[in-house]
């Protein structure tokens, strides 16, 4: 029999173990399995062939702009088992139903963390395969978009956890109120007037952050960016000789938006890099951020080299330290 003084102690820890289970099961995902799957790999599935193989397809055409080699959007796998055991802890799904006591047009819905943390669930319901056909491709881009975000958020949360804080110091000291979070792999770092450069020189695929400034001088957007850009990448990055440095390949152009971001007027450009007298090249994304006030543009740019290697899901993953920007 249990020993009366020990009972209110007893009573105290079982209450304290409840109240921390009903906290963790309140908490949105805490308890959800990790999802499978490396980014941008989607897995398709529905009730029907048809169904399934028209949204394969579609999503399966889209193509990654600013490479340098042609790189699907999506790595794609479909079945028709709909979401079990096999698929429901995929990264990315989309389960795409036909039901024909529905009406009107193909419906889309979409939820995170559904099965497994991190992932995204997008529901598509149609009334046929014919109008599903009709409707879907309409919709790409929102689902493009819907997919980009997820692994955008997914990509920050995942840095947000592995930082190299004395290098964003290092930032912070050189550039005043400028912030941005550095992947813990970025540990080499070269400084020059106004300019860091930080890589993890690695060796089948090395990854790379600048960040720069330089006076507005009434710079025409987006061109002088991209002509800016060439001068200070001449200075900093030379090659193994004088006559080799890093420049923007004009010829397909940069292409370039103008946004908001945290506040501020930013400017995006994606595009690529050579390296002059050298074989050497790959993808860029710069982000600017335009203070009209102060008269000066302050980059960050993410550049990757990697020869013979896909390069998408690197530049990505670059891009969302470029969303940490401010």
């Amino acid at each position: 029999m249990m020993h009366k003084t020990l009972q209110p102690i007893c009573n105290a820890a079982l209450l304290l173990c409840w109240l921390i289970v009903m906290t963790a099961c309140t908490d949105d995902g805490a308890l959800l399995p990790k999802s499978g799957g490396k980014p941008y790999e989607v897995v398709v599935t529905g009730n029907t062939e048809e169904a399934v193989r028209a949204v394969s397809t579609l999503l399966g055409a889209l193509t990654v702009a600013g490479l340098p080699q042609r790189e699907p959007t999506f790595d794609i796998s479909q079945t028709t088992k709909g979401i079990g055991q096999a698929t429901k802890y995929a990264r990315s799904i989309i389960n795409v139903n036909i039901d024909p006591e529905m009406t009107g047009k193909t419906r889309m819905s979409h939820r995170l963390d559904v099965y497994a943390k991190p992932q995204i669930v997008i529901n598509i319901c149609s009334p046929s395969a014919r109008q599903l056909t009709t409707d879907i491709r309409s919709r790409q881009d929102d689902i493009k978009g819907i997919i980009d975000r997820f692994e955008l958020e997914a990509g920050i949360t995942r840095l947000s956890r592995h930082r190299n804080i004395k290098a964003e110091k290092a930032v912070k000291k050189m550039f005043g109120d400028v912030q941005i979070w550095i992947p813990e792999e970025l540990t080499a770092m070269k400084k020059g007037h106004d300019f860091i450069w930080l890589s993890d020189n690695g060796k089948s695929a090395m990854r790379n952050i600048c960040i720069y400034t330089y006076a507005y001088d009434n710079v025409t957007l987006p061109e002088g960016a991209a002509r800016k850009r060439d001068s200070v990448m001449r200075k900093n990055i030379p090659g193994e000789t004088a006559q080799m440095f890093m420049t923007t390949v004009h010829s397909p152009a940069p292409t370039a938006r103008t946004t908001q971001h945290n506040g501020r007027r930013t400017m995006e450009l994606r595009g690529q890099w050579v390296m002059k007298g050298d074989i050497m090249g790959g993808p860029f994304i710069s982000r600017c951020l335009i203070d009209s006030t102060k008269q000066r543009i302050t980059v960050a740019e993410a550049f990757v080299y990697a020869p013979g290697t896909a390069k998408r899901n690197i530049i990505k993953q670059l891009e969302a330290v470029l969303y940490t920007f401010k």
